[in-house]
């Protein structure tokens, strides 16, 4: 019950359309790609970013993938509030790696809300992963969650961010977006740009 209270306050200041200004001006989120892993669990096998350079963005094979949404050049974070699409109609199975959460991540274009009990005062965030057997050539990508248009991160002192860059992952031989480099960044900022991509 307490899992579902501290999300729905969440979602309740998400959605009620307060100025995004917290400790968190210079957040990026992406999408990180491994192959599948059948041992991979929340604190085994997982990635350890610490850097852009860390970020696998770019996965040439058409078979089982792990995808990792990621919010990083982060100060501090609560909370996180995003969807993923992907290429293709496979479903996914989401695994998450937060206290609580809203939604879940089956269908491309679903979106998922996730809190953790404590603060995360780290350069990265890395709130679950997907397995999903791509088939289809092209971007993984974080998108706003269609309801507020956004992707939002809620800092400790209940302040909300929106990212600056948003950098896809390319599957099945696409080329993905570097971090490293900014100007290769998703500068889609709605529900619909980004749903264009898939088209």
């Amino acid at each position: 019950m307490k899992e579902i209270l501290i999300v729905g306050a969440v979602l309740m200041l998400i959605l009620s359309g307060l100025a995004v200004a917290g400790n968190n001006p210079d957040v990026k989120v992406g999408i990180h790609v491994l192959p599948h892993d059948p041992e991979r669990g929340c604190y085994l096998n997982f990635p350890v970013v610490d850097d852009p350079g860390d970020i696998v963005f770019t996965y040439d094979g058409c078979e089982e993938v792990d995808f990792f949404p990621i919010f990083f050049d982060l100060s501090e974070c609560k909370c996180v509030h995003y969807g993923v699409v992907w290429p293709g109609s496979q479903t996914c199975t989401f695994t998450i790696c937060s206290y609580s959460h809203i939604g879940n991540l089956v269908h491309s274009g679903d979106w998922i809300a996730q809190c953790w009990h404590s603060c995360r005062n780290s350069y990265a965030v890395i709130p679950g992963w997907g397995e999903v057997t791509m088939d289809h050539y092209g971007l993984v990508c974080m998108a706003p969650e269609p309801n507020s248009g956004e992707i939002l991160i809620l800092d400790c002192d209940g302040e909300l961010d929106s990212p600056i860059a948003n950098f896809c992952a390319g599957v099945c031989g696409r080329d993905g977006e570097n971090p490293l480099y900014a100007d290769q960044a998703t500068v889609s900022s709605t529900w619909g740009e980004i749903k264009s991509l898939f088209r």
